[in-house]
């Protein structure tokens, strides 16, 4: 049997708060938008689509193991932009900074480890965004993100640190999608480092 399937890190309370917060600011100049639940809005490292579930096994060894290989890795907001342009918007996001070389290497890795499996393998330059809504129709008049970019062109927020790295399940209801833990894994390369120390 199959499943959609993604792996990525489960966002701080903090920031789901703060993510709630900017939606609901923007909803009013925004009418047209499929906005997503901050529950379920996550740090997506890779997106593995339909896998099926003798993957699994295979998946967390690999995982397993490459996370043991990194540090926690630092994130903050920062920025809000869109995908698309201006008149025909497809995605809204929040940009992120912090520690994004480190966590474009794990990607890196964990695209090489799942590549036997036959997941699509991404090449292009990991930028880190979180898709807070998706645009339903191509807007029939002008939408005012001028407004927008320019009141949040300076998000910054406080870091947050990111330990574990989990599997998803992704199903798509009638209500909007659910996600389900299927497995986790630490970051833990500190903790091995700390108990080799003298």
């Amino acid at each position: 049997m199959e499943f959609r399937s993604f792996l990525a890190f489960e966002l701080k309370e903090e920031i789901k708060e703060t993510i709630s917060e900017i939606t609901n600011e923007i909803k009013p100049l925004l009418p047209d938008i499929r906005w997503t639940r901050p529950e379920n809005i996550h740090l997506t490292v890779v997106f593995m689509d339909n896998i099926d579930e003798s993957y699994v096994d295979v998946i967390d060894r690999s995982a397993r193991n490459i996370c043991r290989g990194y540090e926690p890795f630092n994130i903050f907001l920062n920025g809000i932009g869109i995908f698309g342009t201006r008149r025909n918007p497809r995605v809204i996001w929040i940009g992120l900074g912090g520690d994004i070389k480190k966590m474009a290497a794990l990607r890196d890795d964990l695209n090489r480890s799942l590549k036997p499996l036959g997941i699509r393998q991404e090449n292009r330059p990991f930028k880190p965004h979180l898709t807070i809504g998706r645009f339903k129709k191509q807007p029939a008049g002008p939408y005012n993100f001028n407004r927008i970019l320019h009141r949040y062109k300076h998000l910054h927020t406080s870091e947050h640190t990111q330990k574990i790295l989990t599997m998803y399940k992704s199903e798509l209801r009638q209500k909007g999608a659910v996600y389900t833990k299927i497995r986790s894994w630490p970051l833990d390369m500190q903790d091995k480092l700390t108990e080799t120390l003298p």
